[in-house]
C-alpha cells in the first residue's frame, strides 16, 4: 500500500511493482487470491497497471477507471492517504485476481 513511487525516471528501477515482484506475488498466492495495491501518485497508477497488463496473469474486477477510485468495504484509511488527501492527490484502489493458467 502506497509504495515509494520513486519519481524520477531514472529511480524507476527501484519501484517495487515489477515483473519479478509480479512472479513472486502469482507464485505465493492462493487460487483465489486477490492482490491489492493503493497509489495516489498518477505516474505510479500508470506504471502498476502497465506491469499487471504485461504480466498478464492476473485479471481486473474493474470495469471502468472509476471503479479504482473507491476504496474497499473493508479498508482502513492509512497515514499516507490522508497525506495525499490533505495535499490534493487522490487515491486509487487496484484489485487484481489470479488468472488460471489453462494448457
Amino acid at each position: 500500500l502506497y509504495p515509494d513511487p520513486w519519481p524520477k525516471r531514472r529511480q524507476h528501477k527501484r519501484r517495487i511493482v515489477n515483473q519479478d515482484f509480479l512472479k513472486a506475488v502469482y507464485r505465493v498466492m492462493k487460487e483465489d487470491g486477490e492482490y491489492f495495491m493503493a497509489t495516489d501518485i498518477p505516474s505510479y497508477l500508470h506504471h502498476m497497471i502497465a506491469h499487471v497488463h504485461t504480466f498478464d496473469l492476473f485479471e481486473a474486477p474493474a470495469v471502468k477507471p472509476q471503479d479504482w477510485a473507491t476504496p474497499p468495504k473493508w479498508w482502513i484509511s492509512t497515514k499516507y492517504e490522508q497525506k495525499a488527501y490533505k495535499e490534493g492527490r487522490f487515491p486509487w484502489y487496484l484489485t487484481f485476481h489470479k488468472r488460471e493458467i489453462t494448457s
